[in-house]
Order: C-alpha cells, then sequence, then structure tokens
C-alpha cells in the first residue's frame, strides 16, 4: 500500500503505471535507481517506493537453498560416524553452512576452493567445498557449489561448477540483462 501526497485521477494513475512498467520491467532495484526517467512527482514516490520494497525483499534472508545429493555425499566412509553424519545434515538444515561460506566465495568471477580445515565450520572438516558466485556483479545473483569428502574429484567438481556457474549467469543475464 502507498500513499501518495497528492491526490491522483484514474487516468494519472493509469498513464503512470503505463510509464514505469514499461520502463522498469525485468529490472533490479539497482538498475530501476539508475534510470533517469524524468518521472512526475507521483512517479517518483513510486519509484522510491518500489526500489526500497526491492531493497528489503533483497536484503531478507529466507531464500531457501536447493540441496540435491546430500545423500550420495552421506553414503562416503568419511561420514559413516553417526555423529558427524548428524552435524552435516543439522547444517544443511539450518543453512548455517551457506551463511558462513558465502561471505567468503568473495564478489569475484571464478572458482573458490576451501579444503578440509579450512573450513570454518567444525562440522565440515572433513569435506571440501567448490563453489562460485554467479549473476550481475553488484545486482542479482547467487552461488552454486559442490561439498563432498577431501578425496573428492576436484578437476570435475571444479568444471562442473564453472559450466552451472556459466549458465546460470547467462540466464540471470538475459532476465534481467
Amino acid at each position: 500500500m502507498l500513499t501518495l501526497d497528492e491526490a491522483a485521477s484514474q487516468e494519472e494513475l493509469s498513464a503512470a503505471a503505463q510509464k514505469l512498467t514499461a520502463a522498469c520491467a525485468g529490472l533490479t532495484g539497482v538498475a530501476i535507481s539508475a534510470l533517469r526517467l524524468q518521472p512526475s512527482h507521483m512517479e517518483e514516490q513510486v519509484v522510491r517506493a518500489t526500489v526500497q520494497i526491492m531493497r528489503a525483499e533483497e536484503a531478507e534472508d529466507y531464500a531457501d537453498p536447493y540441496v540435491d545429493g546430500l545423500r550420495h555425499m552421506l553414503g562416503q566412509p568419511e561420514f559413516a560416524s553417526s555423529r558427524k553424519l548428524a552435524a552435516i545434515v543439522g547444517l544443511f538444515e539450518q543453512k548455517t553452512l551457506l551463511k558462513s561460506l558465502l561471505p567468503r566465495v568473495g564478489t569475484g568471477e571464478g572458482v573458490r576452493v576451501v579444503i578440509g580445515r579450512e573450513n570454518k565450520q567444525e562440522a565440515i572438516r572433513d569435506c571440501s567445498m567448490v563453489v562460485s558466485r554467479y549473476g550481475i556483479p553488484g545486482e542479482v545473483g547467487g552461488a552454486v557449489g559442490v561439498v563432498g569428502p577431501t578425496r573428492m574429484h576436484y578437476n570435475r567438481a571444479i568444471a562442473s561448477v564453472c559450466f552451472v556457474s556459466s549458465v546460470m549467469s547467462e540466464l540471470v543475464g538475459e532476465l534481467y540483462g
């Protein structure tokens, strides 16, 4: 709900909606903020409120990560101990693994490999992670990675993460380009 400073007719609201939709459709909050629309006072209020809502949504930490193949990883001999198994599953369920890992990935391009004791989380000190960011830097994106035993096939993991990251970046670029 947006309360405007001044009353507006339905025609004015419809014209503003058409203008803003045409100019802003598919853009991120950063891209909308950078636009030079020369909006009316009412349109400026709408743009400002929209960008504020988008930034608040982006700041929320509720996006559920997609996790697949956990049963394959847990079938490895390194994870035969029920204590280790419970700790790793707990990290994925609580999403603390991703929260601790993503800031370390950085904002640059390329693949980051974290091996064994380099991991901050005690529960995954017997694991390695291969992670890369994707998307449009500074605007929209995410991260993709592989977690497995330290004896994993790094060449295959790095190539897979690099490939998926580039495909995701391309898709995000097409969507928000």
